[in-house]
Order: C-alpha cells, then sequence, then structure tokens
C-alpha cells in the first residue's frame, strides 16, 4: 500500500505539465504514487505523461474517457489505490518540496475523517511570485455552506477515513470538488488549517479557476455581478445539501438534519431563515462579522 497517492487531473496542461509533475516528484515523503487522468488533452500533455510513465513506476496514467470538471477528481478519488493519504493536484503549479511531508505531519494519528490545507504562494507565469492568498480558517457550518472554501483543492491532502467517507457517494453531482470536501469536514470530521504557504500557484491566461485579483478590483468585480454570483452560489449550495442528505442522513444529527432541511427551504420560508439565523453558526473574529452575517443570511444569501 502506498503512503501517499497524488491525484493529479490534466487537460490541455502541456506547458506547466513537467514542472508540476517534478515538484511532486522531489517531495521530501517518500513511497508516493502519482495517479494522472488525462481529460482529452490535444495538445501534447497525453505524450509528456507517457513519457514520464515510461520512466517512473510510481506514475499511472488514465485517459481513456473525457469527463469534465469537477468529476475528473471524483473519478481519481474513487479509482485510486488503497493509501495512508491522498492529495489533489493540479496541473500547472509547483509545490515545495516539504508540501506532503508538512500536511502528513499535521494529519498523522487522526482516525476520524481529517482535511488538511494551507495558503497559496500566488506567482505569475514565471514563478515570480505575488502576493500570499491567505484565508481565515473558518471550520462552522454557517462558513462551510454560505462563505465559501476556505481551503483551495491543490492544496488539499486528506487521510483515508475521508476518502472512505468520500466513497460513500463517489460521484456527487455537485460545482466543486474542493467546496464539497470541505462541506463534508466540515460536518463530519476534521479541518486542519496550516497558515504556511507550500505551494506556487501559478496564474496565467490558461488557468480554468484561479485566485483572481486581489484588493478593490476583485469587489468592485463582485458587486457588478453580485445577482448572478448569487444565483450561482445558492444554485451551488442547494446541490451540496440535496447530496448530503441523500447520502450521509444517518451520519447526520438531528440538529444538523434540521439545519440543512431548512437551508433547502430557506428562499421559500422566512421561517426558515429565522431558525437559520438563531441556530447556525459562524465564526467571526468579531462581532461586527458577526452581524453582517447573520444579517446576510436574513435578508439577502
Amino acid at each position: 500500500m502506498y503512503r501517499v497517492v497524488v491525484l493529479m487531473s490534466v487537460y490541455n496542461g502541456s506547458r506547466y505539465l513537467r514542472e508540476q509533475i517534478d515538484s511532486v516528484l522531489s517531495q521530501t515523503v517518500s513511497d508516493i504514487l502519482i495517479y494522472i487522468h488525462d481529460d482529452g488533452s490535444v495538445d501534447g500533455s497525453l505524450e509528456i505523461l507517457r513519457e514520464y510513465a515510461s520512466r517512473y513506476d510510481n506514475i499511472k496514467i488514465h485517459s481513456d474517457v473525457h469527463l469534465g470538471y469537477p468529476q475528473c477528481f471524483f473519478y481519481l478519488l474513487k479509482e485510486a489505490p488503497e493509501a495512508s493519504y491522498y492529495a489533489f493536484s493540479d496541473q500547472d503549479d509547483v509545490w515545495l518540496p516539504e508540501k506532503l511531508e508538512r500536511a502528513l505531519e499535521k494529519l498523522r494519528n487522526r482516525e476520524a475523517p481529517a482535511l488538511y490545507g494551507c495558503p497559496q504562494q500566488l506567482a505569475d507565469e514565471d514563478l515570480q511570485p505575488g502576493r500570499i492568498n491567505q484565508s481565515k480558517a473558518r471550520y462552522s457550518l454557517g462558513d462551510a455552506l454560505f462563505t465559501g472554501n476556505y481551503i483551495a483543492g491543490c492544496t488539499m491532502v486528506m487521510n483515508a477515513a475521508m476518502r472512505d467517507l468520500f466513497l460513500r457517494n463517489p460521484v456527487p453531482q455537485v460545482a466543486y470538488h474542493d467546496e464539497y470536501m470541505y462541506i463534508l469536514a466540515t460536518l463530519f470530521g476534521d479541518v486542519i488549517y496550516d497558515g504556511h504557504p507550500y505551494i506556487l500557484y501559478r496564474q496565467h491566461s490558461a488557468n480554468t479557476i484561479g485566485a483572481g485579483s486581489g484588493g478593490i478590483t476583485r469587489y468592485i468585480h463582485r458587486l457588478r455581478h453580485m445577482p448572478e454570483i448569487r444565483g450561482r452560489r445558492n444554485q451551488n449550495r442547494l446541490q451540496y445539501v440535496h447530496t448530503i442528505l441523500g447520502n450521509y442522513d444517518e451520519l447526520l444529527p438531528e440538529r444538523e438534519q434540521n439545519l440543512l432541511q431548512d437551508v433547502l427551504r430557506m428562499s421559500e420560508s422566512y421561517h426558515s431563515r429565522w431558525r437559520l439565523f438563531r441556530r447556525l453558526k459562524f465564526d467571526c473574529s468579531d462581532i461586527t462579522e458577526t452581524c453582517y452575517k447573520k444579517l446576510a443570511l436574513l435578508f439577502f444569501w
């Protein structure tokens, strides 16, 4: 059994693919399998992967079906061989050598499902570092459902118990693989956030999902597109809740079951919003932030 299986999805990533694979091969942790799904690349990515697989016994490739995002990552997690730990990987970043070692230190001796993540060191196409995409660690159900995922998928490492939890429903029809795993870990396990970045998160024109602009530019964009963003987030949230209630209901305490049912009804029932306002917890740094989130839950979300 491998110690760590790295799950990498590739689609037309030939430009930066070698650097990403090399950085995984250079990890200070031994006994790693790099388990790769090519999702129908037409730019030479598959030829690069086959070259690496011919040179390294610990690189395995699947390329027989086009799945799209995020099913490509769910497929990898479902089909991967048994291991002690699993890590998601993008195709165009660079991992610092100690990335996996640090994650395994944090996950060691945890029997419950556990999900680890860290900030991203943003970098340009030539890996010149920019700002650190640091987030406040949030561990409440309210934050997981309403204010977003605080751990990017490319930094996620999980233990075998977390993967077993996922396997109860290995083909979820949801929008994002990392947001879904984060919600599962918040409900049924542990979320571990390391404040130090161990990944150079490359920003370039071909990013499928990037960090976006920082500062005021980001907020201006959000204001301009608020109705669209709000509608999409509401739809995603309902997908997550439906999936969890349909596959994990017997694991949920009655209180959480009721809260999730109220999330489903909140667009139609002010009483559901009021119950969520009173009972749903947010992990906030001060009373102002708490009030903002509670009022948004009551009137806007």
